[in-house]
């Protein structure tokens, strides 16, 4: 049987969890897209091994109880490129082994993946867990670190704060360092903790609000980045070790 959801809501949510979809790594679990639904709330996520990205959608007329799939990443991207932005609903359905989705001109089939579910509680921390929010203008943020990535040698860029400044730096031995500073609103702990530049464009990239609040336990637990009014978009990027 088939059941009917909006078009739009599930391709926005493939497209703002696909960026996590590992293109090089053999493992078949960091080239999947994991969905389970439960009541009316789509949970999605994938993951590579460096960085997870997490997003619940909540549809109406959604009757599944409980039903977890791993699907293939590549598969689901090619399933958001069949949704025209004049499709309101798609639909789909499933058995032990496929999953086929169904707009009015098209049918995609593709198979399931098979292992072992992830569950997102086990990389995430905790909210308790946080030691420092920073509240950051997310287009502040975003031209600072293409401007300090541009500088970097080996993609790694180290964030820090102090009195409500944060301080985004790179070195690059040949040519010279780079630094920026953009104002926060830091809830906690000052804070001194390195990325891979592309992973932290990476999670911004689909955030569509003012501003976003970066949530952080320590230099080298996962980070957790959300828009600031929308918890159930989380970007988890782990920190490079700083020598």
């Amino acid at each position: 049987s088939f059941v009917k959801i909006d078009a739009q809501k599930l391709k926005n949510q493939i497209l703002k969890t696909g960026y996590a979809i590992s293109g090089n790594n053999p493992n078949p679990i960091y080239q999947s897209h994991f969905m389970k639904i439960d009541y009316g709330k789509i949970n999605m996520f994938s993951i590579d091994g460096f960085r997870i990205v997490i997003m619940d959608e909540d549809y109406d007329d959604m009757s599944y109880d409980d039903k977890r799939f791993i699907l293939q990443g590549q598969s689901m991207i090619e399933i958001s490129k069949i949704i025209e932005d004049k499709d309101e609903f798609i639909k789909f359905g499933y058995d032990d082994r496929h999953i086929c989705f169904m707009t009015e001109n098209t049918i995609i089939t593709t198979n399931l993946v098979t292992g072992k579910f992830l569950e997102t509680s086990d990389f995430l921390p905790k909210e308790s867990d946080f030691k420092s929010v920073a509240k950051i203008k997310l287009s502040d943020f975003k031209s600072a670190v293409e401007r300090v990535a541009l500088m970097s040698s080996n993609k790694l860029i180290k964030f820090s704060t102090k009195d409500f400044l944060m301080n985004i730096e790179s070195r690059n031995d040949a040519v010279g360092d780079a630094k920026e500073i953009v104002d926060i609103n830091l809830e906690g702990s000052d804070f001194e903790i390195a990325f891979n530049g592309d992973f932290i464009l990476d999670a911004i990239r689909y955030i569509d609000e003012e501003y976003i609040n970066i949530n952080l336990v320590d230099s080298l637990s996962p980070c957790v980045i959300t828009p600031e009014n929308n918890k159930n978009y989380q970007n988890v990027v782990l920190p490079v070790r700083m020598r």
